[in-house]
């Protein structure tokens, strides 16, 4: 396993990477065969503050002596950096621009492109601000881009509702979807208008010119596209309105009712493929499941457990499971972030994606707890879980601080469709595994391996994230100083094929993965794995 570089975090979300040489080239890609993502891929993140719907009508505040000229010209270049390159816009003390997603496109002969979504905000004058968005094609081979402009719209101050207007991911190998959000010509709301980018040539097309709902969506929450791209979802946080997007019809469907949240956290877990969802509903108390469209499959009561959070996805959406700890048993605090109190789980609750459960995690002993690694791809999704006894430590006051430690740990596998275990013994030495498998997980933490055949697992870096290329043989993660900001990407283990991070509805992940480069979804750095 081979340290690549190391940076100083700078960046919106988390950090920018460094990586190996590759020469930046002109912006114009007119010669390139050009062609062509939403918590924990659905951990509870902290919601947008739910918002009234705005006055839009703003053509008299126009007269008003501009600041800017709109739309912004952003001076997109490409930069050489040690182990690869990164493409970087204009700064200014006066306008803020950063990238807020990032995609990976499917393949076309072979190669599949980023695509960036840079969000702009600023003073446009006196009365009112802007926003604005691009988005930025890059073949991750080369180091061309292009950049196209997807929409500006200007507001009056801290009254706007674009959160949802940004990119929802691809309707097929060459066209990118996403809302755009304008002014004209409807008076007093904003024109949300349904488009299509062809990251081959720039055209624009519009699929449905004004969704007259999503000005009446109160509160942002999670809204997502489905894998098989025919249908946008969306739902409001406070009065939990479904409703969806026929992309081939372009027509409206009001679904549901009641899918609300609570402040500050999204109650909805969607599923990778975009075609469910479990919902948290404090109104019924139980976890429900739910079709896209909104028709209801399943109900777990929550009953007394204590974690009545969220039913979490595997990576691949294959499973979904639930920690359970008894409010009736002693609860053992593990760490205290106040409202985010983190305690020692007795159960875990594991269903298939139709929610019929598949098993009951447990130590089966009294005083020892359990937790879930992640999910090691192979033909089916398997659980990696660990076992332990608790031990406190006295004295402690921080409430950032760990309370206690993990000790007396057993690992195994459980394989949910055929309802096995299968023990696992701990090494020390990675290199030990033959055929290793990331343990994938929802947030940064300790990272695992395993090796099936041998019955191995082994501790890869004490806090990193994995970097998901869709191809379970290459193993690439980042690791990250907490400290000092800097973050250093390693692999351990290169397929012999590059991989692309595959599609999620909900696309959260911190990095990602396309012809042979590591790429974070906060910036637009490439960096070379080898």
């Amino acid at each position: 396993m081979g340290k690549i570089s190391s940076l100083i975090a700078v960046s919106f979300w988390s950090v920018l990477i460094m990586f190996l040489l590759v020469s930046c080239t002109d912006t114009t890609m007119n010669s390139l065969p050009l062609y062509t993502e939403a918590i924990d891929y659905s951990t509870p993140l902290p919601a947008f503050h739910p918002s009234t719907s705005p006055s839009s009508d703003v053509t008299d505040l126009q007269e008003e002596t501009q600041f800017v000229v709109l739309p912004v010209d952003l001076s997109v270049y490409c930069t050489d950096i040690e182990n690869g390159f990164t493409i970087e816009y204009k700064e200014s003390e006066t306008i803020q621009t950063h990238v807020s997603q990032t995609w990976v496109s499917p393949k076309m002969d072979g190669l599949s492109y980023g695509v960036h979504v840079l969000t702009t905000r600023g003073t446009y004058n006196s009365k009112l601000s802007f926003v604005q968005r691009d988005a930025v094609v890059v073949n991750p081979e080369t180091g061309e881009f292009k950049t196209y402009p997807l929409y500006h719209n200007l507001y009056q101050n801290n009254e706007t509702n674009d959160e949802f207007a940004e990119g929802y991911g691809f309707a097929d190998e060459r066209f990118f979807i996403y809302i755009a959000m304008t002014n004209e010509e409807v008076p007093h709301r904003y024109r949300y208008q349904i488009m299509k980018l062809d990251i081959l040539t720039g055209e624009k097309s519009t699929i449905v010119a004004d969704v007259r709902e999503l000005a009446d969506l109160e509160g942002y929450a999670n809204n997502w596209m489905n894998e098989s791209s025919d249908t946008l979802v969306f739902n409001s946080f406070n009065k939990g309105m479904l409703g969806k997007v026929n992309l081939n019809t372009g027509e409206w469907t009001s679904l549901a009712e009641g899918i609300r949240h609570s402040w500050p956290f999204y109650m909805t877990s969607i599923a990778p493929d975009g075609e469910s969802f479990w919902h948290t509903s404090l109104d019924y108390r139980q976890f429900r499941l739910y079709s896209k469209e909104g028709q209801f499959f399943k109900a777990l009561p929550f009953g007394d457990n204590a974690q009545a959070r969220l039913v979490l996805w595997s990576p691949r959406g294959q499973f979904a499971y639930l920690n359970y700890t008894s409010e009736n048993n002693e609860i053992v605090e593990q760490q205290d972030h106040t409202e985010f109190m983190e305690i020692a789980t007795e159960q875990i609750f594991v269903y298939d994606r139709n929610g019929q459960e598949r098993g009951v995690l447990s130590s089966h002993k009294d005083k020892r707890y359990i937790e879930l690694l992640g999910w090691a791809s192979y033909e089916q999704e398997t659980a990696i879980v660990h076992t332990y006894s608790w031990e406190s430590f006295e004295g402690v006051v921080d409430q950032y601080e760990e309370l206690g430690r993990k000790i007396r740990s057993e690992f195994q596998m459980y394989d949910p469709e055929l309802a096995v275990y299968q023990k696992l013994k701990l090494v020390k030495d990675v290199n030990l595994l033959k055929q290793p498998r990331a343990v994938l997980q929802h947030h940064y933490g300790t990272l695992y391996a395993v090796d099936r055949e041998l019955g191995l697992i082994a501790e890869v870096s004490s806090n990193g994230t994995w970097v998901d290329s869709g191809n379970p043989e290459e193993l690439v993660y980042v690791v990250n100083d907490g400290s000092s900001g800097e973050e250093q990407t390693y692999v351990l283990h290169k397929g012999a094929e590059n991989g692309s991070t595959p599609f999620q509805a909900l696309d959260l992940r911190p990095y990602k993965m396309t012809e042979g480069k590591v790429l974070s979804r906060d910036s637009m750095s490439y960096m070379t794995i080898q």
